[in-house]
């Protein structure tokens, strides 16, 4: 009764600050996107097993936006968000990446639907770092390069952890999150099962369950709560968050962030670091890669329509597996919304097996590529 009390207080607390509330207009929809299309190359130093892995190759990225909006007369807007993917559609999945609406208004923000939580709204990054300042991010570097085999030829991947300080899921949740106060912002999000989107809800004998009310007790009940900063001091700008998630009824598992960045004449300075760790966190292993940190850090300057940015990125986890991506890249804007991107990078893909050879794939690439913006 209590969780279904706490899930209805937010819904209820729009209802009250809303009143008597009409839309001036009737929902406008627009569309938008984007569309990526990357060609580039590996060579690696210390294959990993992976035999015939060098060479060109190409990947896109594309994506189109269906966006609902309106405000009503009471000044609240209205605004919903449908995400589509033209890769996503194999093997028979769904293509839709995110759905969501949100009303914003003096009280703040509140979004409800497949859509990451506070973690990842307030996070700040390392220029280069998956969408942020860049395009072609350290975890595009470390995928590019792919992970080593066994030496019978068998999968690595499992052992890894992705080289991102943030979650980066689009769960079905509810957040929350403040108006901003001397540039200062709260925000909360609740997730019924931290695993669940709208695909694996809906299918009958999932893990997770059928529609509505998840089974299991697995990523049940995860609430992240986070900061965040964003304030200019004597034309230097400065931006930081800080947070963390948990599984409230489901034993000690944690994962908590922070990043730091200042911004001054074309200049930005950031990082950022992620840690995952509690006495539940399943023991590093060939299928899960335990408990983990990742940290990155860099600097871009921008000017006109061109920029340019160095970064680095490195995690370790329980599992013995590692990345580490070093990655310079530079675009440039041809026209609103058409941007032309060249990255080169090191990367390193290494799982460490006591008393035995590790595994371990690194090598240098380059990529380039055209990015719109629509």
């Amino acid at each position: 009764m209590k969780k279904i009390l706490a899930g209805t207080t937010a819904l209820v607390a729009l209802t009250l600050v809303g009143g008597n509330a009409f839309a001036a207009d009737k929902i406008a929809l627009s569309l938008g996107g984007k569309q990526e299309v990357y060609f580039g190359g590996i060579g690696s130093f210390d294959d990993g097993n992976v035999k015939d892995g060098d060479g060109l190759g190409m990947d896109t990225d594309t994506e189109v936006y269906v966006t609902g909006s309106t405000k009503l007369d009471n000044g609240i807007a209205i605004k919903a968000m449908i995400q589509m993917e033209a890769e996503a559609n194999r093997n028979g999945a769904r293509n839709v990446d995110e759905q969501w609406i949100e009303a914003s208004g003096a009280f703040g923000a509140l979004r409800l639907g497949e859509k990451e939580g506070v973690m990842d709204r307030f996070a700040v990054r390392a220029p280069l770092a998956d969408d942020y300042l860049g395009y072609f991010s350290m975890v595009n570097a470390a995928d590019w390069l792919k992970t080593p085999l066994t030496s019978t030829g068998g999968s690595t991947a499992n052992y890894f952890a992705a080289l991102d300080t943030r979650p980066a899921d689009d769960t079905l949740r509810v957040t929350y999150v403040t108006p901003a106060f001397w540039g200062v912002q709260a925000g909360v999000s609740y997730a019924p099962n931290r695993d669940i989107t709208r695909s694996n809800l809906s299918t009958p004998g999932s893990a997770s369950g059928a529609t509505g009310v998840p089974t299991g007790e697995t990523g049940r009940d995860e609430v992240q709560v986070g900061l965040a900063l964003n304030k200019e001091f004597s034309g230097v700008k400065v931006f930081a968050d800080g947070s963390f998630s948990t599984l409230v009824d489901d034993g000690d598992e944690w994962l908590y962030r922070g990043g730091l960045g200042v911004n001054y004449a074309g200049f930005t300075l950031s990082g950022s670091y992620m840690g995952r760790s509690g006495e539940d966190v399943p023991n590093g292993s060939a299928t899960n890669p335990g408990e983990y940190s990742i940290w990155e850090a860099g600097l871009h300057y921008a000017t006109g329509p061109y920029g340019v940015g160095f970064s680095y990125a490195q995690n370790d986890a329980e599992s013995g597996a590692s990345r580490t991506v070093y990655n310079l890249g530079g675009t440039y804007t041809m026209g609103p919304g058409i941007n032309v991107i060249g990255h080169v990078f090191y990367a390193d893909n290494t799982v460490e097996r006591s008393g035995a050879k590790d595994w371990s794939r690194d090598g240098i690439g380059a990529v380039t590529g055209l990015v719109l913006a629509f």
